[in-house]
């Protein structure tokens, strides 16, 4: 590591996220191996209908990976973008043509691909107004990262360490770990208080969004595509 890569404190500035790749990946699936596999059995194990169009295949299966994989921000995010992308290849495979095209513009969101397939009986009325409210209290909060949003009016319970300098505070957290320092009384505090506990808060929310939101994609994604795609018996 060379010396620019420090501060005048010592403290590195730009750590690496890997030195050596393929050990890196070999201790990543050897510690991730039993939280993928148990991730995996909470999916659908059947995949797409033969009938699915390839864009909305593609999207799918790497919605699909990025859950099994732990990435629940990135899979809430997806969710939002497959789920556009199949009404479009609604109204594509309905129209015979980009829906860009039919709205005149290239700005044709999710709202206007929502409202258009209502109209024209493609999804009814019910399911319009459920892809509305993802849209509005999953989908754009974590499309435009607005954690503020998501994390609104929450709060954890926490300590209040004074310090002057990262060193200070390293120091103060192990006398606290060897018991020489009393914590204070822990208080509570809020994401307004804190933008950093918006993120900390972020990660549990993730947690507990990502599952029941990719199940729910996944049931209308097949819906969709046995009621515009595949052939009637």
């Amino acid at each position: 590591m060379t010396t620019e890569n420090k501060s005048e404190k010592g403290l590195v500035l730009y750590p690496k996220i890997y030195t050596d790749p393929e050990k890196e990946v070999d201790d990543w699936f050897k510690n991730s191996r039993a939280s993928i596999v148990d991730r995996l059995k909470k999916l659908p194990s059947d995949n797409l209908s033969i009938y699915a169009e390839p864009r909305v295949r593609a999207l799918y299966g790497q919605t699909y990976m990025l859950f099994s994989l732990g990435f629940n921000n990135a899979t809430i995010v997806m969710c939002g973008v497959l789920l556009e992308a199949m009404l479009k290849e609604v109204i594509y495979f309905r129209e015979k043509r980009d829906f860009t095209e039919i709205v005149g513009i290239e700005n044709a969101d999710f709202g206007r691909a929502i409202n258009f397939c209502e109209d024209k009986g493609y999804i009814t009325e019910d399911e319009a107004e459920r892809l509305r409210k993802l849209k509005d209290q999953i989908r754009n909060p974590y499309l435009h990262s607005n954690v503020e949003r998501i994390t609104k009016d929450m709060g954890v319970l926490g300590w209040e360490i004074q310090f002057r300098s990262p060193e200070e505070l390293l120091e103060k957290l192990k006398l606290i770990k060897e018991g020489k320092l009393e914590l204070p009384k822990p208080k509570m505090v809020a994401v307004n208080d804190l933008r950093a506990v918006g993120d900390i808060i972020k990660g549990e929310i993730d947690e507990k969004t990502a599952l029941p939101l990719f199940l729910e994609v996944d049931a209308f994604v097949r819906m969709m595509i046995k009621r515009h795609f595949e052939p009637k018996t």
